[in-house]
């Protein structure tokens, strides 16, 4: 419905996948559904994706804090999946002081930029 050519998406966790491709099929249409795809998409694993034009990525830095390779794979598979045109955007809710240290990680290859949620869309 957003004028997507295609759509990818990924989870580390399969069984949100699952859920996911339910969530598809009970809310587009066959042909819409054909354009949307999803992968198991791990931090620090190689994948063969290609780059996006956009990449969305939500509640990354929380899950890639506590995991191994950290806020330095979070980074590599971002850049792994975009290219000097893409847009990518990072929803993100800071919950722990140490999450600072992935917007460093990031710093060198990509333009930060917080854009801070009105009041109203913040409590939806």
């Amino acid at each position: 419905r957003c004028g997507a050519a295609q759509v990818l998406m990924s989870d580390g966790e399969p069984t949100v996948l699952e859920i996911a491709r339910e969530n598809l099929g009970a809310n587009l249409a066959h042909a819409e559904r054909s354009r949307v795809q999803t992968a198991v998409l791990c931090f620090g694993n190689e994948h063969h994706h290609g780059t996006f034009h956009t990449v969305l990525a939500s509640d990354v830095v929380y899950a890639a804090g506590g995991r191994s390779g950290g806020f330095e794979a979070l980074v590599a598979c971002l850049m792994s999946l975009t290219d000097a045109r893409s847009t990518t955007l990072v929803a993100y809710t800071p919950r722990y002081r140490r999450e600072k240290a992935f917007w460093e990680c990031l710093r060198p290859w990509f333009t930060v930029q917080r854009i801070a949620l009105s009041p109203a869309l913040a409590t939806q």
